[in-house]
This record gives C-alpha cells, sequence and structure tokens, in this order.
C-alpha cells in the first residue's frame, strides 16, 4: 500500500473503519496508542469525525487505505496471523505506523488542528454560557414578577380586625387536681459521699422533702385556681413507702427496721392527707402496694395487696386521717385498680411488672397499656389514661401516661449506672374534655 495525502473527509473513513472493528470485536479502541505524537493523531481524528468530504481543505501527509472496509480487513488478517496480537494490538499500529515515517510528521501536523479545535470549544462554550445567562435572567425576572403578584395579592387582601385580648374569666367547669405518691422508701440512707453529692437521704430528709412538696402543690393548685374550678383532689398511692428487706444491702443500710418504717411512712401518709384536707372540698385517695413493701423475697401476684407492709402502711394513715370528713379511701387488694377522675378512668399500678432493658421501658410501658386496653374491651373496666411509679422519672408519656418521680431521688446503685433524678413527686390537672394538662415534677433538692 502506497504512501498518498488524505483530506479530513478521508481521515474520517479511517475512523469509521477503526470503529467497525471495534464494533466487531469489542476489544479496543485501535486508535489509543501510548505515543505521544499518536495520541495527537487519535485526538485529531477523533475531531474531524463529523466533518464532510472537501478537497479545498488543508491535507494531512498520512499513510491510509481509501477503503474503510479493506483497513478493517487488512486488521483481521493480520490478527488471524498473529493470534496473540489481539492483546497488543496497539504495540502493532505503533510498529506499523513507524515504518511508514509518519509518527514526526502527524505530531507537528496535529498542534495546529488541536489550536484550532481548542478555540472552536471555546466559541462554543462561551455560547452555551451565554444561553444559560440568558435563561437565568428569565428566570430570575419570572421570580420576581411573580414575587410582585404575590405582594400585589396582600395588599389586595383586606386587614383583620384590630386584636384586643380578651380578659380571661375563671372557666366554670370543674378541674380535678392529681397528686401523685409513690416511692418514698422511708428508712434507706443514701450517703452523699458515695454518690459524689447527687444523691443524700434519710427520715430527716424524707419528712422535710415531703411536706415541702406538699406546700408547693398546694401553691401551686392556688395560682391555678384564678383560671380553672379546682374543688376536687386524687390522690395516687402507688407504693414502695418504705425500704423494706428485699435486698441484703438495704438490710445492712437501712435507718430502722421494717415495722418502724411502716410506722413512720404511715403517719407521713396521714399527715399529708391532713394537710391536703382544708383546702378541697373532696379528696379520694387510691391506695395500692409496690414492690419493696412485700414481705416476700420475690414479688408475688396472690393477696399482694393484704400479704404487703404497704397494706400496714394504709391502714395507719387511714386511721390518723379517720376523722377528715371530705376524704374518701380506696384500696385495692390486687395489684391494679381503676380511679374516675373528672369522667377520666385512670388504670393505677406500681409499675414493678413492666419488663424493662437498658433504662426506662418506654415501650414496655406502652405495651403493657396495649395489653390492657385489648383485655378491658367491652367490659366495664375500661380507661383512658394510666399512672405509675417504681421508674423514679417523672414522665408524661403519649400524653395519657403518668410516670411519678420519687422521694429519695438518686441512690448509689443509680450513681453507678450513670442515672439520675432529683428527688420529686408528680402533681398535674385533668380537665373533663381535655385530659390531663398543667403536669409539673415538684422537685425538692433542699436536705433538712
Amino acid at each position: 500500500m502506497g504512501r498518498t495525502r488524505w483530506t479530513r473527509a478521508e481521515l474520517w473513513k479511517l475512523s469509521r473503519a477503526c470503529q467497525i472493528y471495534e464494533n466487531q470485536r469489542r476489544i479496543i479502541k485501535l486508535i489509543e496508542f501510548p505515543d505521544v505524537g499518536l495520541v495527537a493523531l487519535n485526538n485529531a481524528v477523533d475531531r474531524l469525525t463529523n466533518f464532510e468530504p472537501d478537497d479545498g481543505l488543508e491535507k494531512l501527509d498520512l499513510r491510509a487505505d481509501t477503503d474503510p472496509q479493506s483497513v478493517a480487513e487488512e486488521i483481521q488478517a493480520h490478527i488471524d496471523s498473529h493470534p496473540t496480537s489481539r492483546t497488543y494490538l496497539p504495540s502493532f499500529f505503533v510498529a506499523h505506523l513507524k515504518r511508514e515515517k509518519v509518527v514526526e510528521e502527524v505530531y507537528t501536523a496535529s498542534e495546529e488542528t488541536i489550536e484550532e479545535s481548542q478555540v472552536e470549544y471555546l466559541r462554543s462554550r462561551i455560547k452555551q454560557l451565554e444561553s444559560s445567562n440568558t435563561q437565568l435572567f428569565k428566570a430570575i425576572g419570572s421570580q420576581r414578577e411573580l414575587g410582585t403578584m404575590v405582594a400585589e395579592a396582600v395588599r389586595a387582601v383586606p386587614p383583620y380586625k384590630k386584636y384586643t385580648q380578651a380578659k380571661v374569666s375563671k372557666s366554670k367547669t370543674p378541674v380535678s387536681a392529681i397528686f401523685l405518691w409513690s416511692d418514698w422508701h422511708i428508712g434507706e440512707v443514701i450517703d452523699s459521699e458515695e454518690t459524689e453529692g447527687f444523691g443524700e437521704y434519710n427520715y430527716q430528709i424524707a419528712e422535710h422533702r415531703l411536706f415541702k412538696i406538699i406546700d408547693d402543690f398546694l401553691r401551686w393548685v392556688e395560682v391555678q385556681r384564678e383560671a380553672y374550678h379546682i374543688d376536687h383532689c386524687a390522690v395516687y398511692c402507688l407504693g414502695d413507702y418504705i425500704s423494706g428487706d428485699i435486698h441484703h444491702e438495704l438490710v445492712a443500710t437501712n435507718e430502722f427496721p421494717v415495722p418502724v418504717q411502716t410506722a413512720k411512712a404511715g403517719i407521713l401518709m396521714g399527715e399529708g392527707f391532713r394537710r391536703l384536707s382544708p383546702h378541697f372540698e373532696n379528696i379520694d385517695a387510691y391506695q395500692n402496694s409496690g414492690n419493696h413493701d412485700r414481705l416476700t423475697k420475690k414479688m408475688q401476684f396472690k393477696q399482694r395487696g393484704s400479704n404487703s407492709f404497704a397494706y400496714l402502711v394504709h391502714t395507719i394513715a387511714d386511721t390518723y386521717a379517720e376523722k377528715l370528713d371530705n376524704l374518701t379511701i380506696h384500696q385495692t387488694l390486687g395489684t391494679k385498680q381503676i380511679a374516675s377522675v373528672a369522667d377520666w378512668n385512670f388504670l393505677l399500678e406500681h409499675g414493678d411488672g413492666m419488663r424493662a432493658w437498658m433504662g426506662i421501658p418506654f415501650y414496655g410501658i406502652e405495651r403493657e397499656k396495649g395489653r390492657e386496653a385489648f383485655k378491658r374491651m367491652n367490659t366495664d373496666k375500661t380507661f383512658d389514661c394510666m399512672a405509675i411509679g417504681h421508674w423514679h422519672v417523672p414522665t408524661l408519656l403519649g400524653g395519657v401516661i403518668l410516670i411519678n418521680g420519687s422521694l429519695s431521688g438518686t441512690t448509689e446503685y443509680d450513681h453507678g449506672a450513670g442515672r439520675h433524678s432529683p428527688p420529686c413527686q408528680v402533681g398535674c390537672l385533668v380537665h373533663p374534655e381535655h385530659g390531663i394538662f398543667n403536669l409539673v415534677p415538684f422537685i425538692q433538692r433542699v436536705a433538712a
């Protein structure tokens, strides 16, 4: 095959021949050579791909064949005679072109072509950017026009009448106050040195805290009476009034024996009823047992309310406050009871039967609520809300589950487990239409 000069259209034929082979074999691109000059040849051929034949164009001194199919057939014949060339096909073209002594010529000729292509590319890029800017200006103009239209629409809206806040009048609907009492752990001793000051407790502190919390609750009720009609109070006594002897460390460190704990806790509860009595027309006390009050080593369900020191605490408290005409006692001998307050039914229990893992079992409490609701369907024992103790963290879960705090606060066990909750008891209001609102944990950190 002789040496000749080629137009750009003929270079396009050469490129097409390479594409024919690539489509047939799907192995490599035939004109991707490692040599710098041959890379320039590749770029020049690629940029000339879309040009039509024009004999008046500048010619390049390159060797090729006029028929693209013949070029493809020559490549195929070489591969068939040299099977290993399939992998080393770029080397074959390098050697073939060097034999024709066109590498240097191609490199020199392609520089001008690349410069021309760069100019063409930059011009095209400028046109593209100008077009983008035009579209952007149109979009900005549309946005400004839309903003103007929206502003005009707003101006066209007639203004509201001048707002004046109406004078708040006292609600005529009776609202009930709820006060949660649980987890007093009377008799337990918490050493501040063992808790780094996060917790301290003994009977003197317990007495001071409880009476101070009751005072704070009553002052809060007086403030709420500026807007609500509050004549009724429901006290949820949810157990764990004493420390008990259910753990060995409690047996060793309790401030008093269990009978003394029971007597002191009962007197404190009775005194609490006596201090609440003058401030309400009616008080309903709902009494449940806990797990620290139990007489057995493990939690029991049969005779839970009667075979418990909580029963004695309730008896002492009820006897202490028996002369209060506005106090009604509702004591259960089981694990749960329903309290109807402001037309809302509350399911009361201590909460120790809810399985826990990694802290407060919020999901476990929700599951317990679901099971209880399903069990009580189509009966006269349905409920709207729940109230529990045991977990020592004041919370309103899901708007319907009250969780009380503790009077003792952070214990050595809590401190070791990285938990902390200040000593508190929870109070809230219940509206006949709206349910629970204004929940307040009455926190008391000050020792006696």
